[in-house]
This record gives C-alpha cells, sequence and structure tokens, in this order.
C-alpha cells in the first residue's frame, strides 16, 4: 500500500525516533559521553606518537620511555572504552528494537478493520520483522556513528590545526568532498531503498500466499506458473537492489579517493615544511599517524550516510502504520464503563452500514431485538448481510446511521475493550495457533486451570475425543490446526469461546463446511455452551438454527421477516423458499 502523505525529512524522522525512544535517553547519553571520551584518545595517540619520536632524534631515553608508557595505558582506557560502549549499543539496540516492534505490532492489532484489509499479511510481518529494526538502529546505530564519526572527525581537526594550520585546512578541504557527493544522492537513494523494501515486502507476500495455498497450487499443477511469477517479483527486487549498489558504489569509492588525496597532500607539503626547517619529524609523524585514523571517520561517514537513508525509508514503512487510525477505545465518542452493560435486550435500530462510501448497503435500515439469554439465528442468503450484524455486535465496525443499544445504553458509548471481554465469537472457519490444544483453549482465558480447560472441552463435546488422543491436552497441532479436521477445529474453538464464560456468544455459521456427523456434534455442542447466555448465530444451514427462540430473516440487507421457525414457515414465503431448499440439498447429499 502506498502513501500519498508527504514523505518527512531526515531530521524529522530522527526527531520522532527519539521522541518514542524517550526511555532510553540515559542510554545515549552514557553513549554520547563514552564517544566523547574515546574521540579523545586518538589525537592523544598522535601527540604521544609526536614525542617518541622527537625523542628519538633528539636521542632521550627517558623522555621516549614516559611516552611509552602513556601510550601502552592509553591503549588499555581505549580497549576498555571500547569494550563498554560495544555493549551498552548491543543491549541498546536489542531493547529498543523490542519495544519498538511491541509497539508496532500493538499498533496493527487496533487498525480498524478496513485498513488492515488494505495490506497484506506478509507486508504488515515485512514492516514489523525487518522494517522496525531497520528504523530503530537509525539513532541506535547510524545516527549515533555518525555523531561519533564526527565528534572523532572535529576532535583530530582541532588537534592538528595546533601542530599546523597549512596541513590542517588542506586536509579539511579534501574532507569536503564526502558532502559535495552525499546531498545530491540522498534523496534518490532514499527512494531506491523505500522501492527495494516494498518489492521485498511483496515478494515475502507472494511467498506467503504460494506456501499457504500449497494445496492449491498442487491440485491445479501450476507450479510452474507461480514460479515464473515468483522470478518476475523477484527481479524486481533485483533491478532496485542493483540500483541501490550501484550508488552505494559512488559513496563508498569516494572514501579512498579522500585517502589517496590527503596522503598526497601530507608528504608533499609536510615533506616540504620538513626540509625547509618549518615542521619538526615527530609533528609529520603525527600528522601521518592522524591521517591514517582520519580515514576511518572518513571511510565510515561516506557509507553512514547512505545506509541512514535506507534507515529512514524503513522508519517511513513503520510510521505509514502507526498513523493509521485505530478502532478507539470506545465504540464511538462515548466515556461509559462497560461493565453491566450486557443486561438486557440488544436492540438494532434503523441500522445501515456500507463497507465503502462508493458500495452498495451491506444493511439498509434494519431493526430487530437480540433478546438476552435467549438465542437469536439471523439467515439468509450469501450477502444478505448476516455475518455484517456480526461485526457490529463485535464492534469491528460502526453503524453508520442508527444506533445498537443495550438495555438503556448505546453501544457507540461503550469501551470497546471491556465490551468484547463479555462476549467470545466463533467463526465460519476458526483459526487455531500453533501450539497445544490446551494452549489453544486457554486463548479464551489466560489464567485458566487445567480443570477450567476439561469443563470448556466437556460443554464443546470434545473431552473424550481429546482424550483419546497419545498426548491429550498435549497435544501439538500443525500451524491453522492443519493437522485436525474441519469439525475438531471448530469445537476446539468452541471449548475456546466456553472457557471465556462470555454474556454473549455470537457464532458465525458453524457448521457451514462441516458433514452431517460433524454438523450434530456441534450442534450438541452450541446447545451446551448456549445455556443461561445470549447467544447470537448465524446460519446458512437453516437446520441448524429450528430450535432457537428468535430468528431475524435477512435479504439484501434488510429484514424480510422475524419470528420463531413455525411463525416464519407460515408467514415468510422467502424463510420458507430457505428452508425447502436447504431440506432438498441435505437430501440430495444423502444420496
Amino acid at each position: 500500500m502506498k502513501t500519498t502523505k508527504r514523505k518527512a525529512g531526515v531530521y524529522d524522522t530522527l526527531a520522532r525516533l527519539l521522541r518514542i525512544s524517550r526511555s532510553y535517553w540515559p542510554w545515549y547519553l552514557g553513549i554520547v559521553l563514552l564517544a566523547v571520551a574515546l574521540s579523545l584518545a586518538t589525537p592523544a595517540y598522535a601527540e604521544l606518537m609526536r614525542r617518541i619520536v622527537n625523542a628519538i632524534v633528539e636521542q632521550q631515553m627517558s623522555a621516549m620511555k614516559v611516552a611509552c608508557l602513556f601510550l601502552a595505558a592509553l591503549a588499555l582506557l581505549e580497549a576498555g572504552g571500547n569494550f563498554l560502549s560495544g555493549y551498552f549499543n548491543t543491549v541498546l539496540q536489542n531493547r529498543s528494537t523490542l519495544n519498538y516492534q511491541k509497539r508496532l505490532l500493538d499498533k496493527t492489532v487496533r487498525l480498524r478493520q478496513k485498513d488492515l484489509h488494505k495490506y497484506h499479511t506478509g507486508d504488515l510481518i515485512s514492516r514489523i520483522h525487518d522494517a522496525a529494526p531497520e528504523a530503530q538502529s537509525a539513532i541506535n546505530a547510524k545516527t549515533m556513528d555518525l555523531f561519533r564519526n564526527s565528534l572523532q572527525l572535529a576532535f583530530l581537526l582541532a588537534y592538528l590545526s595546533v601542530v599546523h594550520v597549512g596541513l590542517t585546512l588542506g586536509s579539511l578541504l579534501i574532507t569536503l568532498v564526502i558532502p559535495l557527493f552525499a546531498n545530491p544522492l540522498a534523496r534518490k537513494m532514499r527512494e531506491t531503498y523505500t522501492m527495494r523494501q516494498e518489492a521485498r515486502a511483496t515478494q515475502d507476500a507472494f511467498l506467503m500466499d504460494s506456501i499457504q495455498g500449497i494445496e492449491v497450487v498442487k491440485s491445479y499443477s501450476i507450479q510452474s506458473k507461480m514460479t515464473a511469477r515468483f522470478r518476475d517479483k523477484w527481479d524486481r527486487y533485483l533491478t532496485h537492489h542493483l540500483k541501490a549498489l550501484a550508488l552505494e558504489a559512488v559513496f563508498y569509492r569516494v572514501n579512498i579517493l579522500v585517502y589517496i588525496l590527503g596522503l598526497m597532500y601530507i608528504l608533499g607539503y609536510g615533506g616540504y615544511l620538513i626540509i625547509e626547517g618549518k615542521l619538526d619529524v615527530g609533528a609529520m609523524a603525527a600528522f601521518l599517524v592522524v591521517f591514517e585514523r582520519l580515514s576511518g571517520p572518513i571511510s565510515n561517514l561516506s557509507s553512514l550516510w547512505p545506509q541512514l537513508q535506507g534507515a529512514i525509508s524503513s522508519a517511513g514503512r513503520t510510521f505509514e502504520v502507526m498513523d493509521l487510525p485505530d478502532e478507539g477505545v470506545r465504540m464511538g465518542g462515548g466515556a461509559v464503563d462497560a461493565s453491566g452493560v450486557t443486561e438486557g435486550d440488544m436492540r438494532f435500530d434503523e441500522v445501515s452500514f456500507r463497507y465503502a462510501d462508493d458500495a452498495e448497503p451491506a444493511l439498509e435500515h434494519v431493526s430487530f431485538v437480540i433478546a438476552q439469554g435467549k438465542m437469536t439465528a439471523l439467515v439468509g442468503e450469501s450477502g444478505s448481510g448476516k455475518s455484517t450484524v456480526a461485526s457490529l455486535i463485535l464492534g469491528v465496525h460502526k453503524p453508520d446511521q442508527g444506533r445498537i443499544t443495550v438495555g438503556a445504553q448505546d453501544l457507540a458509548g461503550v469501551d470497546l475493550r471491556q465490551w468484547r471481554q463479555s462476549l467470545s465469537y466463533v467463526s465460519q472457519e476458526p483459526y487455531l495457533f500453533s501450539g497445544s490444544i490446551a494452549d489453544n483453549i486457554r486463548h479464551g482465558k489466560p489464567n485458566a486451570s487445567r480443570e477450567d480447560i476439561e469443563r470448556a472441552a466437556q460443554a464443546a463435546n470434545i473431552h473424550r475425543w481429546i482424550g483419546r488422543l497419545p498426548e491429550g491436552y498435549d497435544t501439538v497441532i500443525g500451524e491453522r490446526g492443519t493437522t485436525l479436521s474441519g469439525g475438531e477445529r471448530q469445537r476446539i474453538s468452541i471449548a475456546r469461546a466456553i472457557i471465556k464464560n462470555p454474556s454473549l456468544l455470537v457464532l458465525d455459521e458453524p457448521t457451514s463446511a462441516l458433514d452431517s456427523e460433524n454438523e450434530r456434534f456441534i450442534q450438541e455442542s452450541i446447545q451446551q455452551a448456549s445455556e443461561g447466555k445470549t447467544v447470537v448465530i448465524i446460519a446458512h444451514r437453516l437446520s441448524t438454527i429450528q430450535g432457537a427462540d428468535h430468528i431475524v430473516c435477512l435479504h439484501q440487507g434488510k429484514v424480510v421477516g422475524v419470528g420463531t421457525h413455525d411463525e416464519l414457515m407460515a408467514s415468510s414465503s422467502y424463510y420458507r423458499m430457505l428452508y425447502e431448499r436447504g431440506t432438498r440439498e441435505r437430501k440430495e447429499g444423502a444420496v
């Protein structure tokens, strides 16, 4: 997904990253202080080298020994400082990156459903797994390295200017070659990095689709076609990657030119000054030592700037998600505690909803009642608005018009998190996580005991089946529960819903993809799970809901009938048509 917002500049992005990482500012301060101390080490090395060389030339043994001892002590201190700096940087990078990824993941799960659906799962994973660490490195590594190398360069130039201004000015002019190359290419590099990251995310998303849809790929014998499509996506990524490498190569070769020019200048002009008696040999040695050390910061600066552009580009990808509106703490703009809101009937009052402004209404002025403590069924053909009703109850979407109330309370003013804690949802295609059966059931109640889990499984009519497994409740299921049948997955999801002990249970076509035997098991599970609870069941097979206390019949987003099964059979031709068609399909399926 591409954003049309104006891209933030380097400094705006770094400032925002620093605000996000404000809890780590003491760590940054410690690293900065270490950087200052370590940056002073190189001028100290140069000055000690100058004194050693001059002592040798002047044959002063005692002065040479003292300078050598100081040089050894300085080397030990620098080694200790580098160890501490490396340790602090490693700890900071790991902790702050984890915090950034958690922040981005938390934002992702709070996105509005209509925004979340605009992104591929692989793209979102790429932003959390790849872009977030790279973005955090913009300040942890790239900016701190820029500061450290710039500081070292400043101290070195300050020291050299004390030794000889002319040599220092020449060295300074040579270092200005770097920004002359860096600034014109910075924007181009950032754009290239962004396109490379987007191409990589598209490639990862395609791989995820290919692996998750492997059965379809094999059944339609489209392996070669999928491979060709992957090659196309790889070629697109490679194009941007090679372009990025070409731009980087320009930067990385600049330091070689700078080093050669600087060495020629120091040797030529410095040698002339020594011959003329205007510079001592020790000063010449100090310049050579410093310039050898100078090549490090110069080389780093030439490579860090393009690397920073890549990190800034990654930060932009994470900010794109962070700047999206979330679904809000409340379903509307109110501030009402949700505890006790489930007391009373739920009413839909002239509710209308569209998934997009230019789309046909999914619901149009619907009004009906979901009685407390009773089972209410929603029936209708595909596209009639049944699942839309469920999403409005869950707070995934909000009505465009009308209102939904429970008792005397409008849901628009209810705390969304507390409201969801009072209900459970079982989808048509239940999602199970990698892990044990017990872990999956426990997702409904994280602090549940083993006894709680077993009681929920018994209510979902799956306890005996689990008991026959070699590992029982500790049996590990595959990704998305692919090692289980559809009925087994559905009953585990019902147990997960039951263990929460919700006041409201929403079931979205729980038997639509099951055979008659599994459908019977699920119906028994639903019957046990429904005792004492308000239940909303969405059904395509009307055999599932004949025992419902109340049935709402939907057609093209409108309510066309309300009543019990017998009442609708007598009063609604549309409901009667659905029932008769379902009966005919079951008979044909039995044959």
